[in-house]
């Protein structure tokens, strides 16, 4: 229920709890595990839409987080191990599609 609430931040619809950092950490590890996202702070859906709009392309949903969020997933795990993708995550993994 949690991992769905981050779709509800932009709105300010969410439960309280997804406020605290880490729940809503542990809210990404488990949305990263559970559909295709890929996590974007506002700024860099203004400063970075082509990556962003090439992300949605490649079937990701962009999941809009708070700076603080931001910062405390990157180089973290899923709950399967696998990197929690943020942008650079997610441009890292397309570069190296190649």
């Amino acid at each position: 229920m949690l991992a769905g609430d981050l779709t509800n931040m932009e709105q300010g619809t969410q439960h309280n709890e997804i406020g605290w950092v880490d729940v809503a950490v542990h809210a990404c590890q488990i949305l990263n595990t559970k559909q295709k996202v890929v996590f974007v702070t506002a700024a860099e859906l203004a400063t970075a839409r082509d990556s962003v709009d090439h992300a949605i392309a490649d079937g990701y949903r962009a999941i809009a987080v708070p700076d603080n969020v931001r910062r405390a997933i990157t180089g973290l795990q899923d709950v399967q191990g696998n990197p929690v993708r943020d942008l650079s995550v997610y441009q890292l993994q397309w570069n190296n599609s190649f």
